[in-house]
């Protein structure tokens, strides 16, 4: 749930940022990943298309889940229903889409760095969020 939490902080930031802000948050997550995971040049070669279409699935299953109405007190049960089945719908395949990265990812990195990945993420995550936090404080 946690990091459900943190990844629509993010998608609600991303969109309030300018090109270039985007751009520098970009290439200190590239720097970021390369440095942790120690990609090397081949790997990442490989890894940054395979990364960036799994980011913008689970962009596209967060944003459908999120277009969903979320006023249960109008709602009918059946429409309650539907909109519960296909919340759970949508984690099922976010589930599925990141089962399906993790494999890919497995062809071509060791299974360490793959694993790592998603570790990884949530560091760079948590560092961002904190670098945000404490830029608006100054």
């Amino acid at each position: 749930m946690r990091i459900i939490k943190i990844t629509i902080i993010f998608c609600l930031i991303f969109t309030g940022l300018n090109g270039q802000e985007a751009n520098k948050i970009e290439s200190y997550k590239i720097g970021f990943f390369t440095e942790k995971l120690e990609l090397t040049p081949d790997e990442s070669k490989s890894f940054w298309p395979s990364y960036n279409a799994f980011k913008k699935d689970i962009r596209k299953i967060k944003q459908d889940r999120r277009s969903r109405p979320g006023q249960m007190g109008l709602l009918s049960d059946a429409e309650i229903e539907d909109l519960i089945e296909g919340f759970l719908s949508s984690q099922e395949d976010e589930v599925a889409r990141t089962r399906t990265f993790y494999t890919e990812l497995k062809t071509f990195l060791p299974l360490r760095k793959a694993a790592m990945v998603f570790f990884v993420e949530r560091e760079f995550n948590t560092k961002l969020l904190q670098t945000m936090r404490k830029d608006r404080r100054n």
